[in-house]
C-alpha cells in the first residue's frame, strides 16, 4: 500500500492555527507501511455449448448455437495493490474542499464475467462464391466488470480518513441482443482484369442495458442524483465492438457449399 506524502516538508500557512490538517495528514503517512487485508478466491464453472445445422435447401441453411462462455479478468485488474493521496489546494495547506482524500486499488476478488448466449441464423448460398446471411443474437450476462468508486476508511498512526478509492468491480447483470446482416460475392462473371474482384458488406446492430451508472465525483449531486441510471454495458456501444462477451460467437460455417474452406464467426 502506497500512502500519501505531503508535498511540502514542512506547513507553508503563516498562522500556525491554520496547520490542522497539513500536520494530520503528514501524521497518517509518516505512521509507517498499512499491512494489506489477505485476499483470494476460486471458482468453479461449466461451460456448455450446443451447435445445430439444417439443410432447409441445397442453397439455405439454417443454424442455432447456444453457449455458456466466460471471460476472466485482466491481471493489471486483480493487482492487489491501493495508492491513496490526500489533495490540497494550491496554498499547500487548505484540503481540497470537492475530493479530499482519494485512492486508486486493485480489486483481487474480481469474479469471471459470464454470458449465456443465443444466436440464430439463416444462411443463403445463392452462387458458388456468393452469400446472404441473417443473425438474431441475445446474450445475459453476469459479473460485468466495470470501474466504480467505494468509500474505504484507514486508520494509521492514530489518524483515520475515509477515501473515496477507484477500482474496478463486479456488477450484477445485463443484457446484449440484436441482429447481423452480412453480404459476400466475388465477380466472377465480370470481364477480363474485373473478373475475381468481390464485395464484402455487413451490418450489425446491438442494444445492451444493465450497466451501472458511476458518480466519478460523489460530491457532484448531479452525478449523483444519476448515478442509479442504467446505462449500456461498457465495451458493448452501438456499433458492434469486438470486446468480449458483446460479440457474437457462433460455430464456424463452410465459406462456400461444397468447399473445404471453412470461416469463423
Amino acid at each position: 500500500m502506497q500512502l500519501p506524502v505531503p508535498a511540502a516538508a514542512a506547513c507553508p500557512a503563516v498562522n500556525p492555527a491554520d496547520c490542522g490538517d497539513f500536520n494530520a495528514a503528514q501524521q497518517f503517512s509518516q505512521g509507517g507501511v498499512l499491512d494489506g487485508v489477505p485476499a483470494g478466491g476460486s471458482y468453479d464453472n461449466v461451460l456448455p455449448s450446443l451447435n445445430i445445422r439444417a439443410h432447409l435447401s441445397p442453397e439455405v441453411q439454417l443454424r442455432f448455437a447456444a453457449s455458456r462462455a466466460m471471460v476472466r479478468p485482466d491481471f493489471n485488474q486483480m493487482q492487489p495493490y491501493t495508492q491513496l493521496a490526500i489533495n490540497f489546494e494550491a496554498d499547500g495547506y487548505t484540503l481540497n474542499p470537492v475530493s479530499p482524500f482519494t485512492g486508486t486499488a486493485g480489486n483481487p476478488d474480481l469474479r469471471p464475467i459470464i454470458a449465456d448466449q443465443f444466436d440464430l441464423s439463416l444462411e443463403w448460398y445463392f452462387a458458388p462464391q456468393g452469400s446472404l446471411t441473417g443473425v438474431v443474437f441475445y446474450k445475459k450476462v453476469k459479473d460485468y466488470i466495470y470501474s466504480g468508486v467505494s468509500q474505504q476508511t484507514f486508520t494509521n498512526n492514530g489518524v483515520t480518513y475515509t477515501f473515496d478509492v477507484t477500482q474496478q468491480q463486479n456488477g450484477e447483470e445485463g443484457t446484449v441482443q440484436g441482429f447481423e446482416i452480412a453480404y459476400q460475392q466475388f465477380f466472377d462473371f465480370l470481364p477480363g482484369w474485373l473478373n475475381g474482384f468481390g464485395l464484402q458488406a455487413n451490418y450489425t446492430y446491438i442494444d445492451s442495458d444493465g450497466g451501472a451508472n458511476t458518480a466519478v465525483n460523489i460530491f457532484d449531486p448531479v452525478q449523483v442524483g444519476g448515478a442509479n441510471l442504467a446505462l449500456p454495458l461498457e465495451a458493448c456501444r452501438r456499433p458492434a465492438t469486438t470486446s468480449p462477451p458483446c460479440t457474437s460467437a457462433r460455430a464456424s460455417r463452410p465459406a462456400w457449399p461444397g468447399t473445404g474452406a471453412s470461416s469463423t464467426c
